[in-house]
Parts: C-alpha cells; sequence; structure tokens
C-alpha cells in the first residue's frame, strides 16, 4: 500500500500483469459498500496531478486509471471487504436478507463503476455454515445481477468481471456451495 509500504499504483508493472485487484472497499452496518480511504482513494494528490475543475477523481483511482490507459488489456477490480470487515460480521449482515444483498450489489457496482473498474471481488473469509455458504451464493447473484443491469441501461455489452476470494483448505471450502458460484 501507499502507507508503510511506500508502493504507489503507478509502480505496479503493468506490462507483466493482467489484473490488479484494488482492496479493500468497506462493508457498512447497513450493508452499503463504500471507500475505506476516501483520502488515498480519490483525494490524494501525486506528484504528477495537475489541478482541475470540477468533480475529478485523484489517488489510487486515478493512477489505476492511468495504467489502463497504458495498458489497454489490464483489468481492474474492487475488492470488497477481506479478513477485517469478515470477522466483524459485515458480510454476515450484507447477506442475510435480499434487501441487504440489493443494498450491497447495487452500492458495490456503483462505486465499481464510478472508479472505472472493471469488475468486483469479493473476498468474504470464509462463510462458516449451509446458511452462509447460501447467502454467498445470493449476493454474488445479486452482484451479477446489478453489474448486467447496469451494462444495459448505458448500453454496454462489456461483461463486468465478477470473482470471489476463496480458501484454499479443505477446512474452509467445504463449507462453501462451490457449484452454487457457478452460473
Amino acid at each position: 500500500g501507499i502507507y508503510d509500504a511506500k508502493y504507489e499504483p503507478q509502480q505496479i508493472p503493468t506490462n507483466s500483469v493482467t489484473h490488479v485487484i484494488y482492496a479493500f472497499a468497506n462493508i457498512s452496518s447497513d450493508g452499503t459498500v463504500q471507500s475505506s480511504d476516501r483520502w488515498a482513494d480519490v483525494q490524494r494528490r501525486s506528484t504528477n496531478d495537475t489541478e482541475e475543475k470540477g468533480n475529478n477523481a485523484y489517488g489510487c483511482v486515478k493512477q489505476l486509471y492511468l495504467q489502463k490507459t497504458q495498458n489497454r488489456r489490464l483489468k481492474t477490480l474492487l475488492s470488497v471487504g477481506g479478513w477485517s470487515a469478515s470477522k466483524h460480521g459485515q458480510f454476515n449482515k450484507a447477506a442475510a436478507t435480499d434487501e441487504s444483498r440489493k443494498r450491497f450489489a447495487k452500492s458495490a457496482v456503483k462505486l465499481a463503476t464510478d472508479w472505472g473498474m472493471d469488475g468486483l471481488d469479493v473476498d468474504w473469509e470464509y462463510p462458516s455454515n449451509p446458511t452462509e455458504a447460501k447467502q454467498m451464493v445470493l449476493l454474488l447473484k445479486e452482484c451479477r445481477d446489478a453489474f448486467d443491469k447496469y451494462a444495459a441501461a448505458n448500453n454496454q455489452t462489456y461483461h463486468f468481471l465478477l470473482t470471489a476470494a476463496t480458501p484454499a483448505g479443505p477446512e474452509n471450502y467445504k463449507k462453501m456451495d462451490l457449484a452454487g458460484m457457478d452460473p
């Protein structure tokens, strides 16, 4: 990251990678997906930034966009959650009801598309029982539907990417409905 590691998005060797996953967006108590660090994400000025009028993105989001202009095949995904969000039960709340899943999906798609991302990575570590596994599948389906509706409403034929960070260890992946995640 940009803080302790002092690793900037413009340092990513984009000629050597196909995808960059930008982590993490937060999940609020009502299931809304939002920036976890607005200053770093869209406000922080880089040394090569010029002051522009309007509501412009700066920060890491702008730097990732500039990387995409240098490598048109580069895909960027916004990752939501991670260990911290998972251990505090934010995914459980966001995935619990049809209403909260819709709120999560709508806000995640809005944030990802506003930031020029090519998709979304859902990093729920990890569903721990059959109910949560089912809720994760429903959450992913809601996100897929929201991306497809966004594309249709904006006359886009682009198929936004949707990924899920899943565990490698059997003690966790056996609790997931992996087959249900496959459309």
